[in-house]
């Protein structure tokens, strides 16, 4: 896009302000251009009304925003051409009879410039002059509304850029504004063109001026412009056409309201940010009270509130101080447990690998039900031999009774026979008494040695319990009858309250604490090694619990957690426990 310089105003810019209005910024021919667009059927952009096709828009003046059609009553809404401009004669002066004055001559108005103009390379247009067709207004208004909800001008320029460049299709779109410190833009990173002579004549113009795929297009107002939208496109895309041009034009006429207020209002809250730098007071107070938009005192040292206030603390202080001295808190002993079933413990009583299983958990079972067989291939082999020896002595004895040694021989058979029969017997283990299967902790295949536990037998009616470990600092303050909580680890429900019936005399270490238990719940209980230990037993008030609406049965090795309440204390010895020994 060139100018030529010779059409630009005489006057040189200082490059501080738009300057006075001159001429346009490129050589403007006096021919005038139609555009290929449709007219709008009256002053509005945006209408519901029908709209009737026109062939062609003729050129405005200047000072037109809108078209204004015709209206027949026969023949419908046509846009009609506008009027040449209107010659202004001068009244005739009156004749005398005698001495005949001449008639003077009419004055010509001065040659309009087309609102349009088309040239090599380019157009020049007065953005207030161009019509916006109504298929062109949804997507500009659409953005419109959104400029006119911002707030301050950073926001409403960045909208604006973002409007440009979807409408247009540019690759980079520049907002120059003018101040009195000179031309400036409102973006971080925004480089200004080196030469500012185009920028400046445009905006002097008050005619947009666009090249192939360049842009300058003037933001005015009736009586000034207010800044000057560089718009630039990708070499490789094609040049701007006429759409573009009136796009450009709608939404730079269409957005000089809302951004002059924008503009004014930044200028005034530059020059007052100046101005409160120099206060006494912080910037951030004064425009505080701007915003406010009332008067007051200036600074007030003792106001009403901070009186009535300062009462309130101190009264609540007391009354916190009294209720922290008369409320008590309870304090708790804190520890883990173990749910357990007193029952008769089943042990393994050969070592042997496990055969076959005959129960089943919670199964009923008498004295004497056998519950699980070892395999006893040797125990077979040897009774298989006693059999054959039996079998070969008793045949001797059958020939000759009345030998001695045979006789004798054949006792000691039966005796072999006899042993291995009892041999395969113990292989096989059997309840000890009448009960429940309660827990069973072998399978098949499992090798045993001697004395490991198999399984619980709980005799009928026996209630599940909790045997809980707790420190041993409050072995003084725990006793028969408390309530111990239970918490079983796992399950989210309410806890259960189980009455303590037995406290351990002694306080033990965490090996010794293993040993009572026994082998077979000692791994369900985690006890830290240097703790010192009161073992407290309690008896759960059922066999079953209920949680998210569900029953379950207790299990001999269920972990928990268990909280005893020992004792209670004033707030204010919990707080500070330094305190105690004044109020207790």
């Amino acid at each position: 896009m060139r100018i030529d310089p010779r059409q630009v105003s005489t006057q040189r810019p200082d490059g501080r302000s738009w300057g006075p209005a001159a001429d346009a910024p490129t050589f403007l021919p006096s021919d005038e251009v139609v555009l290929p667009l449709r007219a709008p059927k009256s002053d509005s952009v945006i209408t519901s009304a029908p709209k009737k096709k026109v062939s062609a828009l003729v050129s405005r003046h200047a000072s037109q925003s809108t078209i204004k059609p015709k209206h027949d009553a026969k023949h419908g809404s046509q846009a009609a051409p506008l009027p040449p401009a209107p010659v202004a004669p001068l009244p005739p002066a009156p004749v005398a009879p005698q001495q005949p004055h001449p008639q003077p001559q009419p004055q010509q108005a001065p040659e309009q410039v087309p609102p349009f103009v088309q040239f090599e390379g380019g157009a020049s247009f007065d953005p207030l002059a161009i019509p916006l067709p109504p298929e062109l207004a949804p997507p500009i208004y659409g953005w419109l509304r959104r400029l006119a909800l911002q707030a301050d001008l950073v926001g409403a320029d960045r909208l604006l850029r973002d409007a440009l460049a979807d409408l247009t299709s540019s690759l980079g779109v520049l907002i120059i504004y003018s101040s009195p410190d000179g031309l400036h833009s409102v973006g971080v990173n925004d480089e200004l063109p080196k030469d500012m002579q185009p920028v400046i004549a445009v905006a002097r113009s008050r005619r947009a001026l666009v090249g192939s795929h360049s842009a300058l297009i003037p933001i005015t107002t009736s009586s000034e412009t207010i800044a000057v939208i560089q718009l630039i496109r990708n070499v490789r895309q094609p040049a701007f056409n006429m759409i573009d041009n009136v796009t450009m034009a709608g939404i730079a006429r269409e957005c000089a309201g809302v951004m002059h207020h924008l503009v004014v209002e930044h200028l005034q809250h530059r020059n007052e940010s100046e101005a409160d730098k120099k206060s006494l007071y912080r910037p951030e107070a004064l425009e505080q009270h701007r915003r406010r938009g009332q008067e007051g005192s200036l600074t007030e040292l003792s106001p009403g509130w901070v009186k009535r206030t300062y009462q309130i603390l101190m009264a609540g202080m007391v009354i916190a101080i009294f209720a922290s001295i008369v409320i008590k808190v309870p304090t708790y002993s804190s520890g883990t447990g173990v749910i357990a079933f007193d029952g008769t413990p089943i042990t393994a009583p050969a070592p042997g690998t496990v055969e076959t299983i005959y129960v089943e958990p919670q199964m009923k079972v008498e004295k004497g039900t056998p519950l699980v067989k070892l395999k006893s291939e040797k125990e077979q082999s040897d009774h298989k031999q006693a059999q054959t020896e039996l079998e070969a002595a008793l045949h001797s004895y059958l020939i000759d009774p009345a030998d001695e040694s045979i006789r004798k021989a054949l006792v000691t058979a039966q005796a072999a026979a006899k042993r291995a029969e009892d041999a395969i017997e113990q292989r096989t283990v059997r309840a000890t008494s009448a009960g429940t299967v309660s827990d069973i902790r072998v399978r098949a295949g499992s090798p045993l040695n001697f004395g490991e536990p198999i399984l619980t037998i709980v005799a009928p009616g026996t209630e599940p319990e909790v045997w809980a470990f707790l420190p041993g600092s409050d072995r003084p303050r725990l006793r028969a009858g408390q309530l111990l909580q239970v918490e079983l680890i796992g399950f989210q429900k309410k806890r259960e309250l189980a009455k303590i019936y037995e406290v351990s005399v002694g306080i033990t270490g965490a090996a010794s604490a293993r040993t009572a238990l026994g082998p077979e719940l000692a791994d369900a209980l985690k006890l830290a090694q240097d703790g010192s230990y009161t073992l407290v037993k309690a008896k759960l008030p059922r066999r079953q619990f209920r949680a998210k609406g569900k029953t379950y049965h207790y299990h001999h090795g269920m972990p928990s957690k268990c909280e005893v309440r020992v004792e209670d204390k004033r707030f204010v010895s919990t707080l500070l426990p330094s305190v105690e020994k004044y109020v207790e």
